[in-house]
């Protein structure tokens, strides 16, 4: 398995544990649909400005969906009065 095929697996079994559409998972990560499709087909590395906003996609504990806008928790939030969540970097 080549490294886009690697990545790939890695974002659908994160997005299926997070329970999330590709739709919400691209607008999450600001990307679009077909993007992340060829991602998680193995067809295509992400540029590297997305690299930082999925490497976080791939850490996030939750995700949370408020008014159909897509919001992350990580594991590095401090539990007592952090927000519900927030968008990925």
């Amino acid at each position: 398995m080549d490294l886009a095929e690697e990545l790939g697996r890695q974002v659908r079994t994160q997005r299926a544990r997070l329970n999330l559409s590709q739709r919400e998972t691209a607008e999450l990560l600001g990307v679009s649909v077909r993007a992340l499709q060829t991602w998680e087909a193995g067809e295509a590395m992400p540029h590297p400005k997305h690299r930082r906003t999925l490497k976080r996609f791939l850490e996030a504990e939750t995700i949370k969906v408020d008014d159909e806008k897509p919001r992350a928790r990580y594991p590095d939030q401090e539990q007592a009065g952090s927000p519900t969540g927030r968008n990925l970097p």
